[in-house]
């Protein structure tokens, strides 16, 4: 699998644009709304951020890697959100709640080092399938950049990969910034 990174950098994001693409994107969104955390989901949401987790390896197109569903519940979640704070590090999240049935139909974070005012690392994004089609995606990046910025306004790079065949996130982050400076290469071998 081919993978590209790229690098947002804050301080040079044109504003104005970004507010435009979330105008747009929350035109064709109006049925949910916005649900943020930093480090430790809100006990409403947990299961459901759970069950997203444990899709990615499923609906992220992955070029021609097999993966297997990850075993993702609440008690992993919190596991994780606890070793992040061992380490001392801080995770901005972003989801949205479709507002007629209360699901969860997206969610991303951004995970940054304790005392790191340079760099962050984008984590998971990802949108149900059954929420697809109604720019959630745009939403939560930008949304969730925002955030970021609220709580470390001196951070200035985000960093991010996707695989090269992931077209549709590919769009959306250049779209609010983001730009190649690298490409990964993932191999795997199997067994008999």
């Amino acid at each position: 699998m081919d993978e590209i990174q790229r690098v947002i950098d804050l301080s040079t994001v044109d504003q104005a644009e970004v507010d435009r693409l979330l105008a747009e994107a929350w035109q064709k969104a109006a049925d949910y709304d916005l649900v943020q955390w930093v480090s430790r989901a809100p006990n409403d949401v947990v299961d459901a951020v759970a069950y997203l987790d444990g899709r990615l390896n499923l609906d992220a197109p992955i070029g021609d890697l097999e993966m297997e569903q990850a075993k993702v519940d609440a008690a992993r979640i919190r596991d994780q959100e606890r070793n992040r704070v061992l380490r001392g590090q801080q995770a901005f999240n972003t989801a949205l709640r479709h507002r007629e049935t209360g699901t969860l139909a997206g969610w991303t974070d951004i995970v940054v080092n304790g005392t790191d005012e340079i760099n962050c690392w984008q984590g998971t994004t990802i949108v149900d399938p059954d929420h697809r089609g109604k720019r959630i995606g745009t939403i939560l990046k930008i949304e969730n950049l925002r955030l970021v910025g609220e709580y470390r306004p001196k951070m200035r790079m985000v960093r991010t990969w996707n695989a090269e065949s992931n077209a549709h996130m590919i769009n959306i982050n250049e779209a609010v910034g983001y730009r190649a400076v690298d490409r990964w290469i993932a191999f795997q071998k199997k067994f008999a």
